[in-house]
C-alpha cells in the first residue's frame, strides 16, 4: 500500500514538470493502478492466482498507453499554452500553428509497441480464463477497434479533428475488452451497466463512419 501511495505522488508531482522523466511519471501512475487492482483482489481471496496478477498487469499497461499518448494528445494545446511538458510533448509532439499537430515516429513506435504487448497479454489471459466463444469474439472485436482507433488518432494532423475523433476512445475499447474476462463474476447490476456501455462504445464507429460518408475523407500518411 505504501508503494501505491508513493507511485501516485510521483505522478502528481512530476507528470508535467520537474527533473523526473515524463515516462517514469506515467509508469508510476500505471504501477499504482496495477497494485490497486491487485490489492482489491486480495481482499476477496487468500490465494492470489496467476490470472489476477496478469489481469492487474494488463490494466496497468492499458492505463500507461491511454494516459501517456491519447490523453496527452487531447491536452497538448492546453499544455503548450501553460508551458508544461507532458509525455507526448517531451517525446517531440507539438502544435503547428493554431490547428496543426505534429506527432513524431517514435511516438507511433511507443504506442503500437504497448498496444502489441497488451494484445499479447489478452492472448495469455484467454488461455488462462478460457472464456466462451462469444466472449472471445467480443474481446477480439474490441481489441481490433482499439488498434484501429489508435492508428487513426496518430495519423490526424488537425487538432480539431483529433478532438472530434474522441482520442480516449482507444482506452474505452481496451478497458471493455479486459472487463469481459471477469463478466461472469460481476454482480447483476454491474453486468447490465457493462452491456449498455459496451453497446454504446461499439456503436460509436458507426457514427464516425456516417460522419465520413457525409464529408470528404483523405488517407493521412504516417509522419516521418
Amino acid at each position: 500500500m505504501h508503494l501505491l501511495i508513493i507511485t501516485s505522488v510521483v505522478y502528481n508531482l512530476w507528470s508535467k514538470q520537474g527533473k523526473v522523466s515524463r515516462f517514469s511519471a506515467e509508469l508510476s501512475l500505471a504501477i499504482s493502478i496495477g497494485f490497486l487492482c491487485y490489492f482489491g483482489v486480495s481482499t476477496q481471496t487468500t490465494t492470489l492466482s496467476l490470472q489476477s496478477a496478469l489481469l492487474s498487469l494488463t490494466l496497468a499497461l492499458l492505463l500507461l498507453l491511454l494516459n501517456s499518448v491519447p490523453s496527452g494528445l487531447k491536452d497538448i494545446k492546453t499544455d503548450e499554452s501553460f508551458k508544461v511538458e507532458s509525455f507526448v510533448i517531451a517525446s517531440g509532439c507539438q502544435m503547428v500553428g493554431d490547428d496543426g499537430i505534429f506527432i513524431p515516429k517514435k511516438v507511433w513506435w511507443f504506442a503500437f509497441s504497448l498496444q502489441f504487448i497488451i494484445v499479447l497479454s489478452f492472448v495469455i489471459l484467454g488461455s488462462l480464463y478460457r472464456p466462451s466463444t462469444l466472449v472471445i469474439i467480443s474481446i477480439g472485436v474490441l481489441l481490433l477497434l482499439s488498434t484501429l482507433h489508435l492508428r487513426s488518432i496518430l495519423a490526424i494532423s488537425s487538432f480539431k479533428a483529433l478532438q472530434r475523433s474522441s482520442p480516449i476512445l482507444n482506452g474505452f475499447y481496451n478497458y471493455m475488452a479486459l472487463c469481459a474476462f471477469v463478466f461472469l463474476w460481476m454482480p447483476t447490476f454491474i453486468k447490465l451497466v457493462y452491456v449498455v456501455l459496451t453497446t454504446i462504445v461499439l456503436l460509436l464507429p458507426l457514427r464516425l463512419a456516417y460522419h465520413m460518408l457525409r464529408h470528404r475523407y483523405f488517407l493521412i500518411k504516417p509522419r516521418q
